[in-house]
């Protein structure tokens, strides 16, 4: 019993410092994400946007699909793909783009919920 209880502990200890670790390289993200069709649609918790080194992660706490997110620097659009959580909330999905030193806006766009959008810089 005493093991289950420290294996129990252990996994709550080891989730809680992955979460702690991946909010500290939050994307701060301004917009608006509100569901078009009236009161009775349910609005998934839109996306959030994270950075760790050179590569950005997008993590889903409701599950989505068709999430355009788009890197731009000053010259424009440098990335842009379409991503979804397949069906999974609490889902984080890396971007293939690595990025190089430098500052960098990020887009997630949703037709149906809105837009959330932020800078943020790689060293």
């Amino acid at each position: 019993m005493r093991t289950k209880s420290i294996t129990v502990l252990f996994f709550v200890f080891t989730t809680l410092i992955s979460i702690t670790a991946w909010a500290d390289n939050r994307i701060p993200a301004e917009g608006e994400w509100e569901g078009k069709g009236g009161s009775r649609t349910f609005t998934p918790a839109p996306p959030e946007a994270s950075v760790e080194g050179n590569t950005v992660s997008i993590h889903f706490r409701s599950a989505l699909s068709d999430l355009t997110v788009s890197i731009m620097d000053e010259t424009g659009v440098i990335y842009e793909t379409v991503i979804s959580s397949h069906g999974n909330s609490n889902y984080t999905c890396e971007l293939p783009w690595v990025g190089q030193p430098g500052n960098y806006h990020i887009l997630m766009v949703h037709g149906t919920y809105g837009y959330l959008g932020g800078g943020f810089t790689i060293e």
